[in-house]
This record gives C-alpha cells, structure tokens and sequence, in this order.
C-alpha cells in the first residue's frame, strides 16, 4: 500500500507528519492544520529569543566605566561583613591595606557575625595594627526581624560608619589597590545613587573556572537589564551607596527582609528614581572564591532563584523566555526542523558566549574562556531545576537558616 493510502485509511501522526511531504492530501488528513500551528509557534519563539538577545546586547554595550575623581575626595566607609570567615579574612583585610586611597579618608569597618571560630581575634588584632580598621562584634541580641544574617551585619557596620558613600564587600574577596577610587569616581553627579561592579571568580579548577563563567554572564545580564532601565540583580559584594540614598529607602531596617539583600537594595533605590550605575572594568573588578562543594553551590544557586522572584513580571519574562527556547528546540527536534533547531541552539550558546566576551574583553581576563560553551550547556541544563528548588523556601546560609 502506498504512503497516501495508508494516511488516507488513518490517522498516524507519527507516519504521515512529514515535512516537505509532495502531496496536499495527506497533510490534511495527517495533521496540517498543526503543522501550520507548531511552525508558527517556532518562528514566534525565535522572535521572541531574537527580542531578548537584543535587548541584553544592546544594554551590554552601553554603560561606561568610572567618572572622574573630585578634587577634594569623599570621605568613605568600607563594610565588611565576616561570619566564620577565619581562613578567609586575613587575605581580605592585606588587600584592603593595599588600597591606594588617603589614609585620612576612609575605614573599614569589619563586623564580626556572631562567629563562633577565630575572626573576632583576627579583627581585633588587625584593627590594633591599622587606625583605619574599626572593630564590630555584632551578638544574637540585634539578629531580629528585618535584621537577620547579612542584611543585620550590614546595617550594624553601616550604624557606625561616618562616611558619605558606603561600599559593600566580603571577607572571602580580594580587592584591587585601585577598588576605592574607581567605585568612588562613579558618582561623579548627585543623581548616582548607587554603584554596583564586576566581581570574578578565583579559577583554580575545571568546577570553579565554569562558576566564573557563570558569574560573568549573570553580571553581564545584569548590568545590561539596568544599562537599560529594568534592574535584574547586582552582587553585594561589589557595591557601593551614597549613606543619604541609603537613609532615604529606610536602609536594611526599613526593607522587607530577603535571601538576596543586594537585589533587595538595589531595587529599593532603583524605586526612588536614582540613578544606578554598573561598572565593567579591571579597576572595579574584586574577586571571590568558588563554592567549595556541590552541596553549597546548590544552596547558593536556591537563594539567587528565592531572592530572584522579588523581580516579579521581571523574573516571569526572562524564566518564560528561557522555557520557550526550550520548547523550540524540542519541538524542532521532533517536527525534524533541523535547520531552526540548529539556529536555536546558536542563539543561546552563540547569544550568552558573546555576552560572556564582552565582559570578559571589558575587564581583560579570559582566564576561563575555554569552559565558556560547556557552562553555557550545563545552564542551560540547569535551569529546568530551578522551578523545583523554590518549591521548598527555606535557605540555608553560613549555617543559618532562613525563610524566603
């Protein structure tokens, strides 16, 4: 029996939806209406991906890097929360204590989070080495409320800090001698509110040059939605705030608490019409170390996705985009669009790369380059876990569990 009488006696979808088949008849028969539907639906997905792309590398290349410094330089606080941080502190504070900035204008105010190994020593003898070292000891008394983990530790370092522009890092980075300066010369007009900066990954291993790829495309996404007037993340620990925008938000104490303080910062500032700026550039640049385990970069991966759905429509639209990309691909797999499967795939991998190399070229580092196409796989892989992992919102962070 030939092809068309066999889609003419049934209706098998699996033998008669066929592309490029000759014969009108048996597409009818056989489903053409859906085929017209499903090619449809593919050609929208790849607008819609096309629209995102161009929108992300379009805020990518705008931007600029840091203003120029005033003549007479602003007297700055630099808060360092540090939580069990022992091993990693000291490494910190040398780098701090490299800072090409007057002596007589700045401290590092280092607040000790109810830490339960040697940090608070640490602090304390660092601090009778460096006048511009201030000590915090921060007890299980202030973690309340609005006040729990970080955002507490930071608000306590921000209480005694008598700077008027307060910059954000931890105590498991290592900060440029230039870091100050180049944070500090973006607010070069009263309307910068808030700075927020690139911070890399220390490549030591295949795992960790795969998380700094990682980083580098989230700060990339980043910077490029807020270049574009629409704030998606920053990270807290490269970022800095005028202490008068801080106070007019309410600061830590006056936002609903969250897992991700930092976003929580940024889009409270970002609300009162500030303008925030984000800096790509080797000056800015600090680096941070890489989850040591698989178990933590899960954890951590959980408080991004749980903090990340404060951005509401924002975060709906760029989830849903990613999953219509993974509806293309599969139903161009199925359908045996090979062509449109092979330029979907392109778009991602070839649309995250380049953004990926633009930061990269930005700050000169290219260290991880080589992993740049296997994390992009691997997140893409990941990302059909992330509706799984807030399904449960309790996170767990320095030992400490919290509620998203």
């Amino acid at each position: 029996m030939g092809s068309d009488a066999r889609c003419a006696s049934t209706v098998n979808v699996d033998e008669c939806f066929v592309i490029g088949h000759v014969h009108p008849l048996p597409y009818v028969r056989c489903g053409f209406e859906i085929w017209i539907f499903m090619t449809l639906l593919l050609y929208t997905i790849v607008v819609l991906y096309a629209a995102r792309l161009g929108f992300f590398f379009v805020g990518a290349m705008r931007g600029r890097r840091g203003g120029v410094l005033k003549p007479e330089p602003p007297f700055v606080s630099v808060i360092v929360p540090a939580r069990n941080e022992e091993h990693n502190l000291p490494t910190c504070l040398a780098s701090l204590a490299a800072t090409e900035w007057p002596s007589d204008r700045w401290e590092v105010l280092v607040v000790n989070d109810r830490s339960t190994d040697a940090t608070a020593r640490i602090i304390d003898e660092w601090a009778a080495r460096y006048s511009w070292l201030k000590p915090l000891h921060r007890t299980d008394a202030d973690a309340v409320g609005n006040l729990r983990g970080k955002p507490g530790a930071l608000e306590a370092g921000i209480a005694s800090a008598s700077g008027s522009l307060l910059l954000f890092t931890d105590a498991d980075c290592t900060l440029p001698p230039t870091w100050v300066a180049s944070m500090v010369s973006a607010f070069d007009t009263d309307a910068v509110g808030m700075v927020c900066a690139t911070t890399v990954i220390r490549t030591v291993s295949i795992p960790s040059a795969m998380q700094d790829v990682e980083w580098t495309l989230a700060h990339a996404l980043a910077r490029a939605g807020l270049n574009n007037g629409v704030p998606l993340g920053c990270f807290g620990n490269n970022m800095a705030i005028r202490s008068s925008t801080y106070a007019s938000v309410g600061g830590y104490a006056g936002i609903p608490f969250s897992v991700t303080e930092d976003l929580a910062l940024l889009l409270a500032v970002h609300g009162t019409g500030a303008t925030v700026r984000y800096l790509c550039d080797p000056s800015s640049t600090i680096e941070t170390l890489p989850c040591a385990s698989m178990g933590e970069y899960v954890r951590q991966r959980k408080r991004w996705a749980i903090g990340g759905t404060a951005l509401g429509w924002r975060a709906a639209l760029f989830v849903g985009s990613s999953l219509a990309l993974w509806i293309g691909l599969v139903e161009a797999a199925w359908t045996q669009q090979w062509l449109l499967l092979f330029f979907l795939a392109v778009m991602r991998l070839g649309g995250d790369s380049g953004l990926v190399f633009i930061s990269q070229f930005r700050i000169r580092r290219g260290v991880s380059t080589p992993w740049v196409i296997p994390t992009i796989l691997l997140l893409m892989l990941t990302e059909l876990a992330l509706p799984f992992l807030i399904v449960r919102r309790t996170v767990v962070w320095k030992n400490q569990q919290f509620s998203g």
